[in-house]
């Protein structure tokens, strides 16, 4: 079996600064890792469920806002699919977008 040569306190720590919002270069540095080592561990810890928000343009962020039964459902489903809460949304919004889904999913919604 292969064992990572890092201790487990520097993975959890380079997932807890990735769900914050730090990015995958920045933590590389901070931790003399390189890029694809922490894609790798970001990747492994958002299929166990973990919230890691996905890298954006950098020019927002990402925010999950609604009622809690919607949030615990949508979290479910992000778990049964190993994405985060926040991907699964983000796939969501650009699909309903992409097939002009507007009216097929809000229609009873107004």
């Amino acid at each position: 079996m292969r064992t990572s040569p890092f201790p487990p306190e520097v993975r959890e720590s380079v997932i807890t600064l990735a769900e914050t919002g730090v990015s995958q270069r920045d933590i590389a540095g901070r931790f003399g890792l390189s890029k694809t080592t922490v894609s790798k561990w970001i990747i492994a810890a958002r299929r166990k469920g973990r919230a890691v928000p996905v890298p954006t343009d950098r020019t927002g962020v990402t925010v999950l806002s609604g009622d809690s039964k919607s949030l615990i459902r949508l979290r479910a489903e992000a778990e049964r699919r190993h994405v985060s809460p926040e991907m699964l949304a983000s796939v969501l919004l650009a699909t309903i977008c992409a097939d002009d889904l507007f009216n097929a999913v809000l229609e009873d919604a107004w």
